[in-house]
């Protein structure tokens, strides 16, 4: 962490976490094996995960404002020395 110039920590619902794992996971094995793996390999790792939130600079969550994404589009567009082409789109030159 101490070597890092900005941290930022994307929050999501953990709802859509488990949602989006078990989509990943159709087809591959049952449901019951899947939410099994779930509740005690990932969500266990996910809940280690969230400590890093204490540590961060910026926490973007995906249901922020235009204002607040475009204010951590400048900050990461200053940090990495690049040109912003559209803030409305988010877009940047890298």
């Amino acid at each position: 962490r101490s070597q890092l110039d900005l941290k930022i920590y994307l929050h999501s619902d953990s709802d859509k976490r488990l949602a989006n794992y078990v989509k990943r996971s159709k087809g591959r094995r049952t449901l019951e094996d899947t939410m099994e793996k779930y509740f005690t390999e990932v969500k266990p790792k996910d809940l280690a995960t969230l400590e890093s939130e204490k540590h961060a600079d910026f926490l973007a969550q995906t249901d922020m404002s235009q204002d607040k994404m475009n204010l951590l589009g400048l900050m990461i567009s200053d940090l990495c020395g690049t040109k912003e082409t559209g803030s409305s789109t988010g877009t940047f030159d890298v």
